[in-house]
């Protein structure tokens, strides 16, 4: 399996990444719990009142971090990104909402996105990616998306 195949297999088999964001020369990081697209876009849901949120916000181009947690010393598998995150509206909301659900069991409505909690789908899309399998290839390796 070359390495393209293997990063999508494991972003799609994964389901939280460290988010890292910043405004006014103040990091933040915090950990969301993620679904992924066939292009390779990643869907979080936050609230809008959160400090990542915000950030966002005002200060769009963020990084991400994605690993196996059960990787040893020896076998280090995880990617780093960046890109840029924006809120989806209702309408691409709702289309992402089936799979969150599916994946993770939870029971959002249409009305819950809309007025109950103050929470949004996020989108990240990538503008660069590094992937270590060091199983597989020794270092890091871009991927070219």
């Amino acid at each position: 399996m070359d390495m393209n195949k293997l990063f999508r297999y494991f972003i799609q088999g994964s389901i939280i990444l460290t988010l890292a964001t910043s405004e006014n020369n103040e990091p933040w990081v915090c950990n969301v719990f993620y679904i992924s697209d066939k292009d390779l876009n990643l869907y979080f849901l936050s609230g809008k009142k959160t400090t990542h949120s915000q950030h966002i916000k005002k200060n769009n181009p963020v990084s991400v971090s994605i690993y196996d947690h059960e990787s040893n010393f020896d076998g280090v598998h995880g990617a780093q990104m960046t890109g840029t995150v924006k809120e989806l509206g209702l309408l691409a909301a709702m289309k992402v909402l089936p799979k969150f659900k599916k994946v993770f069991g939870v029971k959002l409505t249409k009305v819950d996105l809309k007025e109950t909690m103050g929470s949004r789908f996020y989108k990240f899309t990538p503008n660069g990616v590094y992937y270590r399998n060091s199983k597989k290839f020794k270092g890091k390796q871009e991927v070219i998306l």
